[in-house]
Formats: structure tokens, C-alpha cells, sequence
């Protein structure tokens, strides 16, 4: 009898790999399997119970969450840095967000002191789920450094060429969780067929965009898709590529249906705001 896979939790179980930077070995130490029977199972030839594998793993994600969500409630309560706007701090936020929105790179520069650092924080504090939140003030040693030298073996940001700085920029989008959508250029992947287009796709995003403006909220926005793809159509999706296992008509179908969140949204904060 031919076993059946859930072919998303593994495709959770590789990006939780990827995303954490650990190898098969470590991954199966913390679920308690043997690294032979999590490869095994990874690449659908277990010989053993494939249920009881898929309990083993699912268990280890419901607990993974129940800690981020633990840690989102704590991290809450901790003290927030006093912020004083200035002119130079409140174009900084609203340059970081441009960039985002428009899917593009800003860039701030100014004599030290004036208010760069304290905007950028800003914009950190208000869309916690949008940054990597790899930089320390005033040191090189920080993540973001290190990365840098290490794709491109410079050790400042201001000698990357355009070309390397591109390749840092995508490897920061990949650690962040969601690819951001593309306004012209190659598409991010090839469209199979009788799956979401590229179109599609910018389409969802820009109405997230859009919905996170209108109805803000603390989940992350690719979660937050997920989230909605999961009520809404009935299927598993998983931030990294939530459209994975979307058709072209439901494709279609989640685009509407975003219309209308981000309808709602807007009118429940204009009768606020009135």
C-alpha cells in the first residue's frame, strides 16, 4: 500500500531548516528523530510509521508557536525608548516606508546625530514584523556586517557595488519570510501552469499592503495571508511561499476576497476616524 505524505509539513519542516540555518542532524535532534529516519521521511521512502512522524513534527510546530507567541506577549511589556520627532527622524520613517510599499531602496544619509538611527528605530517600533533587525548602532560587528562580508568579503555597506548590494538585499528578504513582490523586471519564479501568475500574486500583495495599512496589525504580513488563505480557500500555506499550492482560479478567487478585507477595513476606520 503507498504511504501518503503531507506535502506541507514537510515543505514546513525544510523551510524551518533554512530559515534557522541548521542542518538535517540538528533539526532531528529536536524532534527526537534520528537523522536517518527524518531524511528518510523528507524524502518520502520511510519505511516506518509516516504517521507517527507527522504527529512527532507537528507537535514540535504547535510548540514552536506557543514560544513565539509567548515571547511576542513578553517582548510587549518591555519599556519603549522615548521618541521625539524632528523633521529629519519623521523623513526618515516615511522614506522607509516608500521603499516598502514601492518595493525599492531609499537611501539616508546625513551628518551623525541628526536623527537617522532614532527614525529608522521608529519605523522598527511601529512595523515590528517588517524588519530583519540585524543592526547595532555604531558597530560593525553586528549581523548585518557580517553578512555583508561574508556574501561579498567587504567589510562596509558603503562600498558594495549596486550588483552586491542587490544580492545582500535578496538574501535580507529571504531571512525576512516573505518575498516582497516585483513591479517590472523577471518574475520571482516561473508560473506553472494552472497556478497563480506573477500577476496574481503582485496583486495579493499590494492588497496586503494595503489591508496592514488600513487595519494595522502585530502578525507578520506573510503570516497574516496565510492566515487568510486558510479560512478562505481551506488550504495550508506557509509564509515563505504561500502560493505554493494556490490554483490560477483560486488565485483569482483570494484576490476578490482581499478586496473586500481591505473594503471592510477602510470603512470600519473611516467610522472611527469619524
Amino acid at each position: 500500500m503507498e504511504k501518503t505524505y503531507n506535502p506541507a509539513l514537510i515543505q514546513r519542516t525544510q523551510r524551518y531548516m533554512e530559515t534557522h540555518s541548521i542542518s538535517q542532524n540538528q533539526f532531528a535532534a529536536k524532534v527526537n528523530l534520528s537523522s536517518a529516519a527524518l531524511s528518510s521521511y523528507l524524502n518520502q521512502k520511510y519505511k516506518g510509521s509516516v504517521e507517527a512522524v507527522e504527529r512527532q513534527l507537528s507537535e514540535f510546530f504547535k510548540l514552536d508557536e506557543e514560544a513565539e507567541a509567548a515571547a511576542e506577549k513578553t517582548a510587549s511589556l518591555l519599556p519603549r525608548a522615548a521618541y521625539v520627532p524632528t523633521s529629519i527622524s519623521e523623513d526618515v520613517c516615511q522614506s522607509i516606508r516608500f521603499a516598502q510599499l514601492e518595493h525599492c531602496m531609499v537611501v539616508l544619509h546625513g551628518d551623525a546625530g541628526v536623527g537617522k538611527s532614532k527614525g529608522a528605530q521608529k519605523f522598527l517600533r511601529d512595523h515590528p514584523t517588517n524588519a530583519v533587525g540585524m543592526v547595532k548602532r555604531n558597530e560593525e560587528d553586528d549581523l548585518l556586517h557580517e553578512l555583508v562580508e561574508g556574501m561579498t568579503g567587504k567589510k562596509s555597506i558603503k562600498a558594495l557595488t549596486y550588483g552586491e548590494a542587490c544580492k545582500v538585499i535578496g538574501e535580507l528578504e529571504g531571512r525576512q519570510g516573505t518575498p516582497p513582490p516585483r513591479k517590472s523586471g523577471k518574475p520571482l519564479r516561473k508560473t506553472a501552469p494552472g497556478h497563480t501568475s506573477e500577476g496574481q500574486r503582485r496583486k495579493v500583495w499590494a492588497l496586503m499592503y494595503r489591508l496592514q495599512d488600513a487595519s494595522p496589525s502585530k502578525a507578520p504580513l506573510g503570516d497574516r495571508l496565510c492566515a487568510i488563505i486558510k479560512k478562505e480557500l481551506g488550504m495550508d500555506a506557509f509564509p515563505k511561499d504561500p502560493f505554493a499550492w494556490i490554483s490560477y482560479k483560486d488565485g483569482n478567487k483570494l484576490v476578490e476576497v482581499l478586496k473586500g478585507y481591505v473594503k471592510t477595513a477602510q470603512k470600519s476606520r473611516g467610522d472611527a476616524d469619524g
